[in-house]
C-alpha cells in the first residue's frame, strides 16, 4: 500500500471526479470496471521527476475503456504484447520494473468513470507537466488538448 503521506501529496491528481479506491492491478477485476473512464498506474514509492520528487511514483495518466486499457496494461508489462498497449509495451521493454523496484504485478491503480476522459486526461497531463516539468514516465505524449493548449500559449 501506498504510504499515507504519498497520498496526501496526490490530493491535485484525485480532486476531480470520483475515483476507486487504490487497487493492485493485478487484484482488479477488469470485468467490473466502466467502460470510459480515466486511470492512474503508480508504483507507490517516490520517483525523481525533472522538477522534484513525484510521491506516489505515478507512471502512466490515460483513458478510454477502463476493462480493455488496464488489462491490456498488465498484460503488456508482464511480456504478453498481444493486447496492444503501448505504454505497458515500455514498461516491460525498459525494463521499468527494475528502474522502479516494483514489479508489473505490484503496480497500484486508481479509475473514475467520467464521460469525458479525454478532456480530464488532458487536464491531469497538464498539471503533472506543470508539477513535475514532464508527462509521466510511460506517457511518450501529451493528449491532444494538452497539445492544442501548448500551441496556443
Amino acid at each position: 500500500m501506498v504510504k499515507l503521506h504519498a497520498m496526501f501529496e496526490a490530493d491535485w491528481l484525485f480532486k476531480d471526479g470520483k475515483w476507486s479506491d487504490e487497487s493492485k492491478l493485478l487484484e482488479v477485476d477488469t470485468s467490473k470496471l466502466p467502460n470510459l473512464g480515466v486511470y492512474v498506474i503508480y508504483t507507490g514509492s517516490s520517483i525523481q521527476r525533472i522538477q522534484g520528487s513525484d510521491k506516489l511514483g505515478v507512471i502512466h495518466i490515460g483513458q478510454g475503456n477502463l476493462q480493455s486499457r488496464i488489462n491490456a496494461f498488465l498484460k503488456c508489462a508482464r511480456g504478453d504484447w498481444q493486447k496492444g498497449h503501448s505504454e505497458g509495451v515500455r514498461f516491460k521493454l525498459f525494463d521499468y520494473a527494475k528502474v522502479t523496484k516494483t514489479q508489473a504485478d505490484d503496480l497500484m491503480v486508481r479509475w473514475t468513470r467520467i464521460r469525458n476522459a479525454v478532456e480530464l486526461e488532458g487536464k491531469l497531463h497538464m498539471q503533472y507537466i506543470q508539477r513535475f516539468g514532464e508527462l509521466p514516465p510511460l506517457n511518450h505524449q501529451v493528449s491532444k488538448s494538452v497539445s492544442k493548449k501548448l500551441r496556443t500559449s
